[in-house]
């Protein structure tokens, strides 16, 4: 099928912004009190233990979590925004805990593959049609590692393509889309097509607000004033030091660093009007230094090199 073999040219990496506009890895990781996932889509909504997707029209979510024996699975093309996107099983996607025959990453392509419209290589159903012309004809769904030439469903000499990532092979034997299927997925993308929105989405082009993620706080409204809290140097590599200047009333005071997904990462009282902090701990990344003293909140951005 080397003639038929397909290029697709369509690229994902991880958003640089979120949906809210502020500066991301694009990974969201969340603790939850859900054993394992179904099919039922709840691990796409917080308040079902999941996490809820980023709008959709510019956004691939990818949600990955326990699903037990299911590998994977996409919401087809013209569903719910909220519930757009793939769900994935921890053992089949990245490098971590991964689990052959399923451990090469072609599930998500696969998946990926259904995202962009594409059906199962076999129609999913006897001898099916999965409404690309180039793909021939097959009986069904192919398990394991095959090798040499395969037939059913009188498709002659070009045979079962087994190797397609719309089938079921296991990943080591997965190799291509075609050019049918890349004209299928990238018409897609045209204009009126029902992901020509990605296209124009702006979470690869840096944050367009500056303001600390959420974090959940029972202290009273601030008493506005005016203050000047110094941090340097920022960036920063090994340490920081924070100058309160002349006021002492931060002297006994925590200040934590919360890192973009709103979870506290470090936390430190304050012992001098100027802190020394340590961040050896910390990763490279943007930061918020946040406190509150009883009258005056604090809110400062950090970056560590």
């Amino acid at each position: 099928f080397k003639s038929i073999a397909a290029d697709v040219n369509i690229e994902f990496v991880l958003a640089s912004t979120d949906s809210k506009g502020r500066a991301t890895n694009g990974i969201v990781r969340k603790q939850t009190g859900v054993t394992y996932w179904t099919m039922d889509d709840k691990i796409k909504f917080s308040a079902q233990g999941g996490d809820d997707a980023w709008d959709s029209r510019y956004y691939l979510n990818i949600w990955v979590g326990n699903t037990r024996s299911l590998l994977g699975y996409a919401s087809y093309i013209g569903g719910a925004g909220e519930k757009d996107g793939i769900v994935m099983n921890t053992t089949a996607f990245g490098t971590i805990n991964v689990a052959a025959p399923y451990n090469k990453g072609r599930t998500l392509v696969h998946e990926a593959g259904h995202w962009l419209g594409l059906k199962h290589i076999w129609g999913d159903s006897f001898c099916g049609d999965d409404g690309v012309e180039d793909t021939p004809k097959q009986g069904g769904y192919t398990s394991g590692h095959p090798t040499g030439f395969r037939t059913s469903c009188n498709n002659g000499a070009s045979g079962d393509m087994y190797m397609n990532y719309m089938d079921f092979t296991n990943d080591e034997a997965l190799n291509l889309f075609t050019k049918g299927q890349k004209d299928k997925m990238r018409n897609y993308f045209e204009e009126g097509g029902a992901r020509h929105s990605l296209l124009s989405g702006r979470g690869l082009n840096g944050s367009w607000i500056e303001a600390a993620p959420l974090v959940a706080d029972t202290t009273p409204a601030p008493v506005e004033s005016h203050f000047k809290i110094n941090l340097f140097p920022n960036p920063a590599q090994s340490e920081v030091k924070l100058n309160f200047g002349d006021d002492n009333t931060w002297v006994g005071k925590k200040i934590m660093i919360i890192n973009l997904h709103g979870v506290v990462v470090q936390a430190f009282i304050v012992n001098a009007k100027n802190q020394t902090v340590n961040l050896s701990n910390l990763k490279p990344g943007v930061y918020f230094m946040q406190g509150y003293n009883g009258s005056k909140k604090i809110n400062l951005k950090l970056v560590k090199l």
